[in-house]
């Protein structure tokens, strides 16, 4: 055939050249290798084995060069291209590599190598449904395959399937319990599902492989800051750190870590350092984004806070983010705004006052709105139409450019100036009425609506959402008319109900934000944790007393007591990790204070 050594001496020599490659003797076999090629320049194996000594010393260019004649010589050379398959990846070329191994496995359809590559290509790509699909089916055939095992693992977790991946991971170390990969894994998917007993375990047994293993260290750091042993977590990063300088993930967390105890300059210093280190790493970025704004640096922050558009396990958010043009700011002659919606309804109240700015552009704006919201934001200012959820395929033809909703400040150039002219936001007037009529059987005491959880889905929920049972503290107090804004699962807590008088339990009308705005813009005060219902009666201009659990999110910023948002709303902070009975004692002596002063 062409291309290959054409006598037995040659053949010897290369196969001397690839036994020399196996032991990491690269001098021998390039030496090896190249003297055949002089007699036969166009062999096909010889220039397989130089590419994968030039693969073993990470040039690859040279390496993707040699492989691509070794194919062109021999195109049924499977092992140049799948050496060229594993070049294309390193050089992130990823649908390249995907056709090379396609190309095997038409030709090899049971080979399992290629399958494999091709699934973890696809995850690359943040095609995990694919990846997942390709990794199940293998091991429908081969059960026994580790690789496919840990990759499938790994891609459930990038889809947030955590059980699946727990099971996967679990079964897996039941083979291999020396597998240190799987251990960290299982770490990672325990986090997510709040298993952090569980997790620490996890990254536990692959320190007790490994101790110096920067991974796992950072892995339960992770897990003693969700059991709430910061010190802990700060030290298991610096260890982390100190093993591995040249990771960035230590100093990534660090930065998270140190953001949440208040210690901005250190954390910033971290995350700069995150970002020094990895400069591609969108998760770096948009943590070291998180705490510019926490410190007030806003340009800078929203600009940072873009990478989260190419984070792989963020990709879900942004549907259009291959698929139409990004907005820059500038007009479009007519041209139609995509504003897509982004994260939760409190965010989209939160921003939500920046639509007029953008129509100010020039530009006509389609706004995805949360279907709960719709009704509330219909002839909202700023907004041309709306689209509830997301908008119809069809419309896609007229629109110019989109943004996602969070990317407005940084479109927009928005600096320390923020709106703060409230209410930006206005309760229908029908259902308000409906709500001032049914208020008046509560006489002249002050109106106070709470609001104590938000969805439990949500990353930080843990920090945030609050028992009622708290609330006990301020039962007692007299002249106050209680009245209950929460929705969802939380609800299931006024069954334990030990309030001085009647708590007005508004769920059965509160059917969507309109008519939860209608209720707010009634009362005298609203008193809920960092949940959309503090986003709507600060947006209402209502007088809201915002709840904040330790560890300060950036909307807030640090310590302070009031909002730029929202000029109505006074914040109440925890002192301490997980110390609700200390704010509540705060917030008392100011309802105290409160009804003294309005008696």
């Amino acid at each position: 055939m062409a291309g290959r050594a054409k006598n037995e001496a040659d053949r010897r020599i290369v196969e001397r050249g690839a036994t020399a490659l196996r032991v990491g003797d690269l001098a021998a076999a390039e030496r090896l290798c190249r003297e055949v090629l002089t007699r036969l320049p166009t062999d096909s194996e010889a220039l397989n084995v130089l590419g994968a000594v030039a693969f073993s010393r990470r040039e690859f260019i040279e390496a993707d060069r040699l492989f691509s004649l070794a194919t062109t010589h021999d195109p049924a050379n499977m092992a140049a291209w799948f050496n060229l398959g594993k070049v294309l990846e390193v050089e992130r070329r990823f649908e390249e590599a995907a056709n090379v191994y396609s190309r095997i496995l038409l030709t090899t359809p049971k080979n399992a190598e290629p399958r494999v590559r091709l699934g973890i290509v696809r995850y690359e790509q943040g095609r995990h449904d694919e990846a997942v699909a390709i990794f199940e089916n293998l091991l429908q055939r081969e059960p026994q395959n580790k690789l496919a095992a840990l990759s499938l693992g790994v891609a459930l977790n990038a889809l947030g399937r955590y059980e699946d991946a727990v099971r996967v991971l679990r079964a897996l170390l039941e083979l291999e319990p020396e597998l240190i990969d799987a251990y960290h894994a299982l770490a990672d998917s325990l986090y997510e599902l709040h298993r952090a007993d569980e997790s620490a375990e996890a990254a536990s047994a692959a320190l007790a492989r490994n101790g110096s293993d920067p991974q796992a260290l950072v892995l339960l750091g992770q897990a003693e800051a969700e059991r709430g042993s910061y010190l802990k977590a700060e030290r298991l990063f610096k260890q982390a750190a100190a093993f591995a300088p040249e990771r960035h993930e230590p100093q990534m967390n660090l930065g998270v870590l140190l953001q949440r105890l208040g210690r901005l300059d250190e954390a910033l210093a971290h995350g700069a350092r995150a970002v020094e280190l990895a400069p591609e790493d969108p998760l770096a970025h948009f943590n070291f984004g998180m705490g510019l704004l926490l410190s007030g640096t806003f340009s800078r922050g929203w600009s940072e806070l873009e990478w989260r558009l190419l984070d792989r396990r963020m990709r879900e958010h942004f549907p259009y983010r291959d698929l139409l043009p990004l907005w820059d700011g500038r007009p479009l002659d007519g041209g139609e705004l995509l504003i897509a919606r982004e994260q939760g309804a409190g965010d989209f109240i939160l921003h939500s006052r920046f639509f007029a700015r953008a129509r100010e552009r020039g530009v006509k704006t389609l706004v995805e709105v949360p279907a709960e919201l719709a009704e509330l934001y219909a002839g909202f200012a700023g907004i041309d139409e709306l689209a509830v959820d997301r908008a119809a395929p069809e419309r896609l033809q007229s629109v110019a450019a989109h943004t996602p909703l969070c990317s407005l400040p940084f479109v927009l150039g928005i600096d320390a100036a923020i709106s703060a002219e409230v209410p930006y936001v206005h309760a229908p007037a029908a259902r308000a009425a409906e709500f001032a009529e049914n208020f008046a059987a509560l006489g002249s005491q002050r109106k106070v609506g709470i609001a104590w959880a938000g969805s439990a889905r949500h990353q930080l929920d843990r920090y945030r959402s609050v028992a009622l049972e708290h609330f006990a503290a301020l039962w007692d107090l007299e002249g106050i008319a209680w009245v209950s804004l929460q929705k969802g699962e939380a609800r299931e807590q006024l069954a334990a109900w030990r309030g001085a008088g009647a708590l007005v339990d508004l769920d059965a009308e509160l059917r969507n934000f309109a008519d939860t705005a209608a209720a707010i813009s009634q009362l005298d005060l609203v008193i809920a944790v960092d949940t959309a219902v503090a986003h709507l009666a600060g947006a209402l201009g209502k007088p809201v007393w915002m709840l904040s659990g330790f560890g300060a999110y950036w909307v807030w910023q640090l310590e302070r007591a009031d909002s730029p948002w929202y000029p109505t709303m006074r914040i109440f902070r925890q002192r301490r990790p997980n110390d609700w009975d200390g704010l509540f004692a705060d917030l008392r002596a100011a309802l105290q204070e409160e009804l003294e002063a309005n008696a």
